[in-house]
């Protein structure tokens, strides 16, 4: 069966057209001197299904309301909240595989693969395939951001 989540050990966010999404929570993930909260998002390998949105699910009042599917809303500190748009990207799959792709002007989305130590700025659309162990970062490194590790079900963990 196709599921992905966004996992925490005790936390159901969403559950919305059979895609469980639960928040994996307060992973530190060590920054220089300062550490960021951190989430990880698992799910089983697919090869196709709707886009999955990533951002937070808060509206203007003149604006249109975004649902995402990985709301990170939540589970981030009202602080923080800035530092993720509402439709901040989009996980689409082609060819089988699933691809990132940024949709933040103010933001920015970086990309670092497991075992690398630089992180690489996504350009606006840019797509991006995600990889087991990829950190992927919603903000500006030298401001509030929101760190996520993509890790496939099934797959080795790491420590990276």
């Amino acid at each position: 069966m196709n599921e992905l989540a966004l996992f925490e050990r005790e936390e159901l966010i969403k559950f919305n057209s059979g895609l469980k999404i639960l928040y994996l929570g307060n992973e530190r993930i060590r920054v220089s001197e300062t550490y960021a909260q951190g989430f990880m998002i698992g799910w089983k390998r697919l090869e196709s299904g709707p886009p999955i949105r990533v951002g937070r699910e808060d509206a203007p009042p003149d604006e249109m309301h975004i649902h995402p599917e990985i709301d990170l809303s939540p589970v981030m500190p009202v602080a923080q909240q800035g530092c993720v748009s509402r439709l901040h990207a989009v996980i689409e799959w082609q060819d089988g595989k699933p691809m990132l792709r940024t949709y933040s002007r103010k933001s920015g989305t970086w990309v670092r693969r497991s075992g690398e130590t630089r992180k690489r700025l996504l350009q606006l659309h840019e797509y991006h395939e995600l990889k087991h162990g990829d950190m992927i970062q919603l903000g500006h490194p030298r401001s509030i951001y929101v760190r996520l590790r993509i890790q496939f079900l099934g797959a080795p963990t790491d420590n990276t």
